[in-house]
């Protein structure tokens, strides 16, 4: 059978659950026999959309690079030009069937671009992405949202319209968004799931019928054995991992502050293993080991886990998870595990641990606390069913694929409205141009007002430099005044010092003539 997959990102660039899960699987059905390709999103992006195609464990994988920025928000999820390219792909690959386990960074379409060609399709939801306008219906302050998707109150839950938005164009956005992804799981020949939790929750948040879907859980992606065991608290530590992205949603903070809560956090010795993509997020985990015993590991591959002895593994993640690969490796190395009483955690821990209330710091460090006080009770968990195996899975999927390829034609009709998508694509168009007209109209008046501001400033230099000339002018002409009065002075003085000299001159000879005229 020829097949091609879709997923929204594929190693080495991206190596995320998913994106393992989709390459285990893909490998899987190639040494079956099966001829595979993948079409992946990127985080790559240019100027112009583009494809970029490599040969990868003998698959073609070909990745769809888009050319508009932010391209991951859910608002640009439907992109006809993305859409274009996956539709040249579907013509030259020609596959049998399409299996979409992700929309993002590709197209909310994919499964409807595949029925016009009449190509049966499957899907597998592996998160939330398709019944959240914040892709993991988490809230602020850690709450989690069990509401229907509906754009009249989702819209506002992501900050409602923007300054380059149209009147009602965020909500009409919300109403496409819903009607297609409740489409392509109509039109898809399965909507797979990893467990019946993720089912209800997806089911619950689409007001869809939850027995529409089958539940296949993943299968370990891990060849992880039995780790290495030690007795419990053997060197009077208590020694705990954790494992995985190191982001906000895994939780990470909430075992951090729980173990500065325990009674005994001065006996807890902390692994944690993997990167902080956030920057932020990673500077509050360094400020909350502060005062405790806390490793960073940084980067890790699945074998390391089997190198290392803990007496018990965290899992406090605030996410509804569909399944964790992270909790299969910790049930396969065989620790016993605390984790998060939400998702699918909740669903699959069993014997293997104990759970406890999700997001809850006192509950985590009283479990940690009664580790210390009773080590012997962390003996009694141990799981009993281990994970499915890739092999078994491969073998089910392979089962659901012919299903479908044989059930018949695919729908000559759907519900995805051509024209309600053009309208609403022109529609935002208007908008963005009108938004720049004011923003070109608000520049202009800002540039006059700044030119004009600049010649005031201008005459006021002008003015400024006049003023002070006059004034140099007028101490000058005073200076000048000044030196002509005092020279008309002297001048006036030296007239009269001549003229009283003269008339001393005179008065000897006006005597004499006087004695002689006597």
């Amino acid at each position: 059978m020829r097949i091609l997959f879709a997923v929204h990102g594929y190693p080495p660039e991206c190596t995320g659950g998913t994106e393992l899960y989709v390459r285990k699987l893909s490998q899987g059905l190639a040494a079956r026999g099966h001829t595979l390709s993948v079409v992946a999103g990127s985080l790559q992006w240019f100027h112009q959309d583009r494809t970029s195609e490599e040969t990868l464990d003998n698959i073609q994988v070909s990745r769809i690079h888009r050319s508009d920025p932010f391209h991951e928000r859910w608002e640009k999820s439907y992109c006809p030009t993305a859409g274009l390219i996956f539709d040249k792909i579907l013509a030259k690959f020609k596959p049998d069937l399409l299996h979409v386990h992700h929309w993002m960074r590709l197209s909310r379409d994919l499964v409807e671009i595949a029925r016009r060609r009449k190509i049966p399709a499957v899907v597998t939801i592996h998160d939330l992405w398709s019944t959240c306008l914040r892709v993991d219906r988490i809230l602020d302050g850690e709450g989690f949202c069990s509401r229907t998707l509906d754009p009249k109150h989702c819209v506002p839950c992501i900050g409602g319209a923007r300054p380059w938005t149209g009147v009602g164009e965020l909500r009409e956005a919300g109403r496409l968004y819903l009607e297609d992804i409740r489409n392509e799981l109509a039109v898809a020949r399965a909507r797979i799931v990893p467990t019946k939790i993720h089912a209800e929750r997806v089911a619950s948040a689409l007001e869809l019928d939850p027995s529409s879907f089958t539940i296949l859980p993943h299968g370990s992606i891990s060849d992880l054995k039995a780790g290495k065991k030690r007795r419990p608290l053997a060197d009077g530590m208590l020694r705990i991992g954790h494992w995985g992205a190191l982001y906000h949603l895994k939780g990470v903070h909430v075992l951090l502050e729980a173990a500065h809560l325990s009674r005994y956090k001065d006996k807890l010795d902390i692994h944690l293993y993997g990167s902080a993509p956030d920057d932020a997020y990673g500077d509050k985990l360094r400020q909350l080991a502060e005062g405790l015993r806390v490793e960073f590991h940084g980067p890790f591959r699945a074998p390391d886990l089997g190198r290392e002895t803990f007496d018990i593994v965290v899992m406090p993640s605030l996410a509804s998870e569909s399944y964790s690969f992270a909790l299969d490796e910790a049930i396969s190395l065989g620790f016993p595990i605390f984790a998060s009483d939400f998702g699918a955690l909740s669903e699959r821990l069993g014997s293997a641990g104990k759970l406890f209330p999700r997001g809850d710091r006192t509950a985590l460090a009283a479990m940690l606390d009664e580790c210390i006080e009773k080590p012997q009770s962390l003996q009694k968990f141990e799981a009993r069913t281990p994970p499915m195996t890739i092999e078994e899975h491969v073998t089910r999927m392979e089962k659901i694929y012919k299903e479908a390829d044989a059930s018949g034609k695919v729908p000559a009709n759907s519900k995805f409205d051509d024209r309600a998508h053009v309208a609403f694509e022109f529609q935002r168009s208007e908008n963005r141009l009108r938004h720049a007209l004011r923003l070109e109209s608000l520049t202009h008046f800002v540039r006059d007002i700044q030119d004009d501001r600049e010649n005031r400033i201008k005459m006021i230099e002008f003015l400024q430099a006049e003023r002070e000339r006059l004034e140099k002018r007028n101490i000058e002409l005073a200076r000048r005044v000044a030196e002509t009065e005092q020279k008309l002075a002297s001048r006036d003085n030296k007239a009269d010092i001549q003229r009283t000299a003269m008339s001393n001159e005179k008065k000897p000879s006006i005597e004499k003539n006087g004695n002689a005229n006597s």
